[in-house]
């Protein structure tokens, strides 16, 4: 079962930390409805880091997600849905802003937009995976990135954004 280094939810600012999660299928943080600023995120067996949607807003900031996981389930970041009910919202916003998702591990991606009924805005992100950059295929158009670095041929289900480079 999977395990999280630091679970912060309901608000407040996590900042100036490095975090490295070296369990199997074990996550960095989960981070819910607050502020995750100049972090620096490791993962060897699980993602990096969940960023679950908010009424409030979650948000990532100046910070590098690094993930050396495998498979096809494997990713840096992956943005979901919060509940809606308590401090989720499943309309809320997840933003990431000055972030840089990096997953080498062999079936891995950067990014995963798994918030279908959040709006997810990526700006200055640069995203690298070894198979997939961002995937937003189960984001239902929720997912917008610009000023953003990623191959756009890896990166399903991502609209074309303002001033975003092929990288």
């Amino acid at each position: 079962s999977a395990t999280t280094v630091l679970s912060f939810k309901s608000g407040g600012t996590v900042r100036h930390l490095a975090i490295q999660a070296t369990g199997g299928l074990q996550d960095a943080l989960t981070l819910e409805g607050g502020v995750g600023e100049d972090l620096l995120l490791r993962s060897s067996g699980g993602d990096a880091a969940k960023l679950v949607s908010s009424r409030s807003g979650t948000v990532l900031r100046d910070s590098v997600a690094h993930t050396t996981s495998s498979g096809a389930s494997a990713a840096a970041l992956k943005l979901r849905d919060g509940s809606s009910s308590g401090s989720g919202g499943g309309t809320g916003e997840i933003a990431l802003r000055n972030v840089t998702a990096y997953a080498p591990g062999s079936g891995a991606t950067a990014i995963r937009c798994e918030a279908g009924d959040a709006t997810t805005s990526l700006v200055n992100v640069v995203a690298r995976g070894s198979v997939g950059d961002i995937d937003a295929t189960r984001a239902d158009g929720n997912c917008f990135a610009s000023h953003s670095a990623f191959r756009p041929l890896l990166s399903p289900g991502m609209a074309p954004g303002t001033a975003n480079l092929s990288a």
